[in-house]
């Protein structure tokens, strides 16, 4: 994830306390992810419809929609992780 490598780098290079960026569309995560956006103070936004409407092109995001997979903003949320309201559920 560029923006989260970006924002680590600005981070270490120009501190700030408590920046809390959002970073937009965060939608395929992993645990290691999560653990820097969690590190970074990031706000993880997901693009909540993008797994219905692009299930075909990657398949974890099928899994998503048919509830196999937690979606991005759950995980976030089990990690204890800020998300701003959307259509999670």
């Amino acid at each position: 994830m560029f923006a989260l490598t970006a924002l680590e780098r600005a981070q270490r290079l120009f501190p700030r306390a408590d920046p809390r960026p959002k970073i937009t569309h965060c939608t395929l995560i992993n645990d290691n992810l999560l653990r820097r956006i969690k590190a970074a103070g990031a706000v993880p936004a997901p693009f909540t419809s993008y797994a219905y409407y692009n299930s075909d092109k990657v398949p974890f995001l099928e899994a998503q929609t048919r509830g196999e997979a937690p979606s991005p903003g759950i995980c976030a949320k089990s990690a204890q992780i800020p998300t701003p309201a959307s259509g999670e559920r």
